[in-house]
């Protein structure tokens, strides 16, 4: 259908329709409403690509109606679309003659994804991918990068996704590198006409362990604890990835009660991620958060020693909350006063009670272990003199 509407020569009053569509998407914000009626003034053809790198809405609302596949929405702009498109074609025509598209091998594009959009592309792998609208790339991997949101704040739910894409055969709709003519030169885009098929290759995820929160993103721990296990098929992933996806298993199955499942996939996590130290650069494993729970599993399973020595190995690791090294310090004392090693366990809960204050929601508790291991310790002490 679209083959058919940017393949007709229009009036040029057409464009009527256009403008008409854009009002009343931005019927409420008169800066938007400025530039529209700017641009119902001053249009020109041959300055197609120029509006849609600019700041002009029609970049955003063209490709808003092309996904919804709502034919009467997309009539509304076939003028401009048509436009584009036939600048694209001459971009593309002349690419070929001086030999610029055949040095276009790889370009990408950056932006953040939501959970469940990401679950698709990795569910259709292997598969084609159809682009509705015009697709806007860049040979600047760094470019892409900023647009999806890599190292900044993004919205929750979202994740920052780098495409590679890679030409390799003849693309039957056109495309050209329109940086000499873009609004933003120094974004270096290369631009494809509508209806571009793409087959995605794989999905493989960065270095970055910080996968997120998808058990917040995604709604429900069960739908985290599911996504991240069809993480785990990918033959990609490298060994941190594995080892985090191994530990955020771990800890939903420890929140929900599955000891067993939690500990088995935490002993998982910490042989994938030790042989990766060195490798991690400046990435903090989460070694401290898998010794202490996995700490507290052996204590709940009453395996008093075994938890006794991965609350020590947790208080090994770098740890940024002085909360949660705490109430390690407080286990242990707990744990060494159960065995007789009264001095041990005073220790422990002295430095348990000197990293909070009495704000903390279990001072009373920790100070109370604190009592009984003075107690008994100077109980101890008094016996030794007599």
């Amino acid at each position: 259908m679209t083959d058919i509407l940017i393949g007709i020569n229009y009036d040029r009053e057409e464009l009527l329709d256009t403008w008409t569509a854009c009002r009343n998407l931005y019927k409420e914000n008169n800066i938007q409403l400025d530039e529209i009626d700017e641009l119902a003034e001053k249009y020109e053809e041959r300055k197609a690509i120029e509006y849609y790198t600019g700041t002009a809405c029609l970049s955003r609302v063209v490709n808003q109606v092309c996904h919804t596949e709502d034919i009467r929405q997309i009539f509304s702009f076939r003028v401009y679309m048509s436009d584009l498109h036939n600048l694209l074609v001459s971009h593309y025509i002349e690419g070929e003659k001086n030999g610029i598209r055949s040095c276009i091998k790889d370009v990408y594009r950056g932006k953040p994804l939501s959970g469940s959009v990401l679950q698709q592309l990795i569910d259709n792998e292997h598969g084609l991918i159809s682009m509705n609208g015009f697709l806007s790339t860049t040979i600047d991997q760094d470019v892409a990068l900023e647009f999806a949101g890599y190292n900044q704040q993004i919205d929750k739910g979202y994740k920052s996704t780098l495409f590679l894409l890679t030409i390799e055969k003849e693309v039957r709709r056109p495309y050209a590198y329109i940086g000499h003519c873009s609004a933003m030169q120094n974004e270096t885009e290369v631009l494809f006409s509508l209806g571009t098929i793409w087959r995605i290759k794989s999905v493989t995820h960065t270095k970055n362990p910080s996968l997120g929160d998808i058990s917040h993103e995604l709604g429900n721990d069960d739908e985290a604890e599911w996504f991240y296990g069809k993480m785990l098929e990918q033959d990609s992933i490298n060994g941190i990835t594995r080892g985090i996806l191994c530990y955020k298993i771990g800890m939903i199955q420890y929140e929900k009660g599955d000891l067993s499942g939690a500990l088995e996939n935490l002993i998982k996590a910490t042989s994938l991620l030790q042989p990766q130290i060195n490798e991690s650069d400046m990435i903090r494993l989460p070694f401290f958060e898998i010794f202490n729970t996995v700490g507290s599993i052996h204590h709940k399973n009453n395996s008093f020693g075994k938890a006794i020595q991965y609350f020590e190995k947790a208080l090994q690791e770098q740890n940024e909350s002085t909360s949660e090294t705490a109430k390690v310090h407080d286990n242990l004392g707990v744990l060494y006063y159960g065995r007789g090693s009264y001095e041990k366990a005073r220790e422990h809960l002295e430095k348990s009670l000197c990293l909070i204050d009495e704000s903390h929601p279990h001072w009373k508790e920790f100070n109370s272990h604190l009592h009984y291991a003075k107690k008994r310790c100077q109980h101890l002490a008094n016996k030794q003199k007599k």
